[in-house]
C-alpha cells in the first residue's frame, strides 16, 4: 500500500449542542498568551475574523466580524454555502451576501433554500431588519424523497441574539439537500446562516504508522491549509507516512463527539492525488467502512446519515 501523502487537514463537524456546552465552558480567559489565530484557555480554539484581523485572546470575539464561510459565537461555527430561490423560481441574492443591510422588500412570502451540500442540520441564524421577536420561520424539509413540516421556530428551540438575529434550533435527522422558508418573517428577511457544526479535530490527539522525515500526524489537525509565508515545506502542515504495507493515521478525541461530517484536505500538489484511500470509522468499537477512492481531489467533503458519537476515530488507510 501507498503512504499516506495526501493529508493536508482534516476537519470533524460536531452538532451545536457539543459545541455550546464546549463553549460554555472552555472560552474562558487564556491562562497563557496565546500565539497569533489562537484563543481558549488552552488556546485550542483557531480565530476566524474578517480581513485576517486578530481576535480576543480570551474570548476569540472579532471586532471587524466573522471570515467569509464562519459565523456565530467566536466565529466558530462554519456556515453552509446555499443558493435561494422565490417562488417564482428566481435567485434571491440578498441572503447569500452576507450583508445584514440587503433584505427582503416585503414582497416574497416564501424561499426555497438548496444547500450545495447536504448536510444534518443543527442550527440556523437569521437576521431581520425590523425586530425579531414576530419572526415566525418554518421548513419544509424533503428528506428519504418526502416532504415534510418541520417546525424551527417554537419558544424552546429559538434565541434572541440581538433585536433584529435569533437562533434557531433545527435538528434534523438525514443529510438536508433542500427546504423552505416562509412565515411573516421572511418578508423583513436580510440574512441566512445555515451551521455546519465546528472543528472539533483541532489540535487533538493523532498518531500514524510511521513518519516520512518530518511529516508529523499532528501537521493533520493544525488548522492550516496553506504554507506559511516563512516556511518553504509542506511538512510544516501536512502529515507523510513512510511506505507502510498498512499505512494509517489515527485521531482520538479528548471527549465524546457527535460527528456528521468531516473534510479532508489534499496537498495542493496535483502529482499527489493518486493515493489509494479507504476511510473506516470505529462507532462504539465496531469499525465500518464509509468510503474508498482513488484520485483524492484537493477537498473532498463526506457526510452520512444519523450523527454518531465517537470516541475515536481511525481515519485513513
Amino acid at each position: 500500500m501507498k503512504s499516506l501523502n495526501a493529508l493536508e487537514s482534516v476537519f470533524f463537524l460536531a452538532s451545536a449542542f457539543l459545541i455550546l456546552k464546549v463553549e460554555s465552558s472552555s472560552l474562558s480567559s487564556a491562562r497563557t498568551p496565546c500565539e497569533d489565530g489562537w484563543f481558549g484557555s488552552k488556546c485550542q480554539y483557531q480565530c476566524h475574523c474578517a480581513e485576517s484581523a486578530p481576535c480576543d485572546k480570551q474570548d476569540g470575539s472579532c471586532s471587524s466580524g466573522c471570515q467569509r464561510g464562519w459565523f456565530g459565537p467566536a466565529c466558530q461555527y462554519a456556515s453552509m454555502a446555499f443558493m435561494a430561490y422565490d417562488n417564482q423560481g428566481s435567485e434571491v441574492t440578498w441572503l447569500t451576501d452576507k450583508d445584514d443591510a440587503t433584505c427582503n422588500n416585503g414582497r416574497i412570502s416564501n424561499l426555497k433554500v438548496t444547500l450545495r451540500t447536504p448536510t444534518v442540520i443543527s442550527w440556523v441564524r437569521i437576521v431581520v431588519k425590523d425586530t425579531a421577536k414576530d419572526i415566525r420561520i418554518y421548513f419544509n424539509m424533503k428528506q428519504k424523497g418526502v416532504e415534510g413540516k418541520f417546525k424551527c421556530d417554537s419558544k424552546d428551540s429559538a434565541a434572541m441574539v440581538d433585536t433584529r438575529t435569533y437562533d434557531i434550533v433545527c435538528n434534523s435527522q438525514d443529510p438536508v439537500k433542500e427546504f423552505s422558508l416562509f412565515g411573516t418573517g421572511v418578508l423583513s428577511l436580510c440574512s441566512l446562516d445555515i451551521s455546519g457544526g465546528r472543528n472539533v479535530a483541532l489540535k487533538q490527539k493523532t498518531t500514524q504508522s510511521s513518519t516520512f522525515n518530518s511529516w508529523n500526524s499532528s501537521n493533520a489537525v493544525d488548522g492550516m491549509l496553506d504554507i506559511p509565508n516563512n516556511k518553504t515545506s509542506q511538512a510544516v502542515t501536512c502529515t507523510h507516512t513512510k511506505m507502510d504495507k498498512y499505512a494509517y493515521w489515527k485521531l482520538t478525541f479528548s471527549q465524546s463527539v457527535d460527528v456528521f461530517m468531516f473534510h479532508i484536505y489534499n496537498r495542493r500538489n496535483p502529482s499527489r492525488n493518486d493515493v489509494a484511500l479507504s476511510i473506516p470509522l470505529d462507532f462504539r468499537g465496531e469499525p465500518r467502512q464509509l468510503t474508498s477512492l482513488r484520485k483524492l481531489p484537493f477537498h473532498l467533503c463526506l457526510s452520512w446519515k444519523n450523527k454518531q458519537m465517537y470516541d475515536e476515530v481511525l481515519s485513513l488507510h
